[in-house]
């Protein structure tokens, strides 16, 4: 299971990259996002039989895929990348609440 350090990080540099950044910033948070978010679906199917939350995941991991990348504007971006922020903290919280 993807440390809860990884997940806070991870929604930080999320709403970090609504802000103007460098292209190789981008390029990062896409490899990163991608392999913690596989990580969590694959933890949410496997180990604890969460569907739909491997699901979410899933979806999110291939949207920020690094090798077959998904082109929208920068503004779409922006939006995309705060709701995963908000996503993230969902998902830290509510591995808080049931000790996950």
């Amino acid at each position: 299971m993807p440390p809860q350090s990884f997940l806070a990080a991870l929604s930080v540099a999320m709403m970090i990259a609504a802000l103007p950044m460098p292209y190789g910033y981008y390029q990062l948070l896409r490899l990163v996002a991608f392999g913690v978010l596989a990580w969590q679906a694959v933890v949410f199917l496997r180990a604890l039989k969460k569907e739909a939350l491997a699901g979410a995941c899933g979806v999110l991991a291939l949207l920020y895929n690094p090798f077959v990348k998904v082109h929208f504007e920068r503004d779409t971006w922006a939006i995309i990348n705060i709701a995963t922020a908000v996503f993230i903290a969902f998902i830290i919280r509510l591995r808080q609440k049931d000790a996950i």
